[in-house]
């Protein structure tokens, strides 16, 4: 999934830097890994991704990507902390990446205005 967000937000035209792995610890909670990572200074927005085991779903979603999202997205602007997006949810992958673009272009449009 971080992967096709990626490069999701690619094709729209951001440009994308991936952080650089300081540290990871596994939790002694449902079993998820602390991540700490090296983020550069130019970097407007972070965007923060968890996921839960992906699913193969075949016949669920057959013409929907075939793969079963669990996640949790957020995306921050690193200047003022804010979060401008919290989203949790879950889905087929094609489905997915097009609520995403529906809300990219939501906050494209108030980022505009």
């Amino acid at each position: 999934m971080r992967r096709s967000i990626k490069e999701t937000m690619d094709e729209r035209g951001y440009k994308v830097d991936v952080g650089i792995l300081k540290r990871s610890n596994q939790a002694d909670t449902f079993d998820e890994d602390v991540q700490t990572f090296d983020i550069p200074h130019k970097v407007k927005y972070i965007v923060n991704v968890k996921e839960r085991k992906e699913i193969l779903r075949p016949i669920w979603c057959m013409f929907n990507g075939f793969w079963w999202w669990n996640f949790n997205i957020s995306i921050t602007d690193k200047a003022t902390h804010n979060e401008i997006l919290s989203w949790r949810g879950r889905g087929c992958q094609n489905s997915s990446l097009r609520k995403l673009n529906k809300v990219l272009d939501q906050l494209e449009i108030k980022k505009n205005k």
